[in-house]
């Protein structure tokens, strides 16, 4: 498994608040993806939609966790 993969499914497992709720969500906007419940476009749409603003760190997250999220998000973008 990809590193941002490994990343947003550690986010998802051990952390809390925030990037877990955001890294659930990527990761099964993905499977939804890869079962065909979804299209392409509804899923770059949803994986925009989970990316953190500009200067923003989300409730109680981290400059690393903001990178955790977006970082995952272009990587799987980029594996389109």
């Amino acid at each position: 498994m990809a590193e941002f993969l490994d990343r947003l499914v550690n986010a998802r497992d051990s952390r809390t608040g925030w990037v877990k709720e955001t890294a659930s969500s990527i990761l099964s906007l993905k499977t939804r993806f890869e079962a065909g419940d979804i299209t392409e476009s509804k899923y770059v749409e949803g994986l925009d939609a989970l990316k953190s603003g500009d200067g923003e760190v989300g409730a109680g997250g981290s400059l690393e966790e903001r990178a955790i999220i977006d970082n995952g998000i272009l990587n799987l973008k980029n594996l389109l």
